[in-house]
């Protein structure tokens, strides 16, 4: 896929909305591409996240509650493993599986956080939005 590509799915997300293309080529260029076969665990509930999460680029993804329903299905654009990467506890919240092949771009909260503070500050708002979200289902 071509970085442009790239950019035009990131530039979906409200999160990466007001970057420019020289912000969104260093964000790519910091990020590292992960391909999933379908039906395999990207995320594993309670495992160390080690600050990373990262976007859909192409796929789609299941959000898994504990009883093993899909609670969510997310796809390009949207992102996934905020929720550990941010958490004081750095771990997985949530199981998330490939529904189909898919792309992700993954990112290191710690690198994100030398280049784009602020952006780390909208991504941790995100997550409670994210969390008290799954918490009312």
């Amino acid at each position: 896929m071509e970085t442009g590509d790239f950019k035009s799915i990131i530039q979906q997300n409200p999160l990466f909305k007001k970057l420019d293309d020289n912000s969104l080529n260093i964000l790519i260029h910091q990020g590292k591409i992960k391909l999933f076969a379908q039906g395999e665990i990207i995320y594993q509930k309670g495992e160390p996240s080690q600050g990373n999460f990262g976007i859909v680029i192409s796929g789609r993804v299941g959000v898994i509650s504990n009883s093993g329903q899909i609670i969510a299905g997310l796809g390009p654009g949207e992102i996934i493993g905020e929720v550990g990467a941010t958490s004081p506890q750095g771990k997985r919240t949530v199981t998330v599986r490939a529904i189909q092949n898919t792309e992700l771009l993954e990112w290191n909260i710690k690198t994100i956080q030398q280049t784009f503070p602020e952006l780390v500050k909208q991504l941790k708002n995100l997550t409670w939005k994210r969390v008290s979200n799954y918490m009312e289902r």
